[in-house]
């Protein structure tokens, strides 16, 4: 046991005293020349400890034997990722709930309730933004953004709204609007060209579609009278989304009244936000500034009183909120609308025998 320490020592002290390569090199070198003993060689290169292991070393030790579970994850497509991601930390529907009336007339807004005007008195605020001694745009368009709430008796369904509604007190728009008219007599297509149709016709028409020589893309609208219900079913793939029906309210016993709606009337179409699929609006020019009150607050009523009307069985109504505003200022005035929906009608309307009889032949020859 003293030799080997010696040894231990000798060896100790000769690598201290170099600090070069071939110092660490002496080992193998004594023992070739039998210098030291095999056995105490030995006992030079076993690993001994006069110390107990760190806290837990065993512990890791067991832990890393242990076989992880893998958890698959949930396979999310990329769209919907990417819209999660994006998807903002607030939401677009105001909600009021918790706040107070103010008080004051100077306040933080977003600490109280949103001041609900009158329709006649957001019209004056807006005239006398536009007044000529501020921003001299007396004609400016007054556009209303009408919220919505989409949801229906199905929680994965919503609503989509897309209609045209006559305006009691219509107003120049610049675009030409284009009806085509279906009606078999000549009695009832005289009625059509007088209301203002652009192209009427009866079975003659239809063949010409077909072959080619009328093309439907030049009419932006499209009306039928009801006798002339299942001649125009053979267009249902060439008309598509402007094929005439019911619900829609482009096919009718009278077919004037249809064709000065579509020409006299403005087109509304609801859009909806990509992470709140219940939560729509609409964007709908209701007439210029200048025009007088009870015109522009005309036009919105009966704008918010049809698209309340596609509500069906619901009992919520469709409109939540109604601003008026203007391109040219950034003020929106939050209006009162419920009394425009509280006598709304709903969609849900008694057909006729005759318009049943109609939808039945259509379906029938589909």
């Amino acid at each position: 046991m003293g030799t080997m320490r010696n040894c231990s020592l000798l060896l100790y002290s000769v690598c201290r005293k170099s600090a070069s390569r071939n110092t660490i090199c002496l080992l193998p070198n004594l023992l070739r020349k039998d210098e030291i003993p095999a056995s105490i060689s030995l006992a030079l290169f076993q690993q001994q400890r006069n110390y107990a292991a760190r806290k837990g070393t065993r512990a890791k030790r067991e832990k890393k034997k242990q076989k992880k579970e893998i958890v698959v994850e949930e396979f999310i497509p990329y769209k919907l990722k990417q819209e999660l991601i994006n998807k903002p930390k607030r939401s677009r529907r105001v909600n009021e709930e918790g706040k107070s009336e103010p008080m004051d007339d100077v306040y933080l807004m977003s600490c109280y309730k949103t001041r609900i005007f009158g329709v006649s008195e957001a019209i004056m605020a807006h005239r006398e933004v536009h007044d000529p001694s501020m921003y001299n745009k007396p004609n400016a368009n007054l556009i209303a953004t009408i919220e919505l709430d989409l949801s229906t008796e199905k929680k994965t369904r919503f609503l989509s709204i897309s209609r045209v509604v006559e305006l009691p007190f219509p107003y120049q728009i610049d675009d030409t609007k284009t009806v085509l008219a279906f009606a078999k007599s000549a009695e009832i297509q005289n009625q059509a060209i007088e209301a203002g149709a652009t192209k009427v016709g009866g079975p003659e028409l239809v063949k010409s579609i077909q072959t080619g020589d009328v093309r439907t893309a030049e009419f932006k609208y499209v009306v039928a009278h009801d006798n002339m219900a299942e001649e125009i079913v053979p267009l249902r793939g060439l008309l598509k989304t402007k094929f005439p029906a019911t619900r829609l309210g482009s096919i009718g016993p009278d077919i004037g009244a249809l064709v000065r709606k579509y020409i006299n009337g403005i087109e509304y179409e609801s859009k909806s936000d990509v992470h709140e699929k219940d939560f729509g609006w609409i964007d709908v020019n209701i007439g210029p500034l200048s025009s007088p009150i009870e015109h522009l607050e005309g036009n919105l009523a009966a704008i918010i009183k049809d698209i309340n009307s596609v509500k069906g069985r619901r009992s919520a109504d469709v409109v939540t909120r109604c601003l008026l505003w203007t391109g040219s200022s950034k003020e929106k005035f939050v209006v009162n609308h419920q009394s425009y929906v509280e006598d709304a009608p709903v969609s849900k309307k008694k057909i006729t025998p005759i318009e049943e009889e109609i939808e039945e032949k259509i379906s029938a020859v589909v």
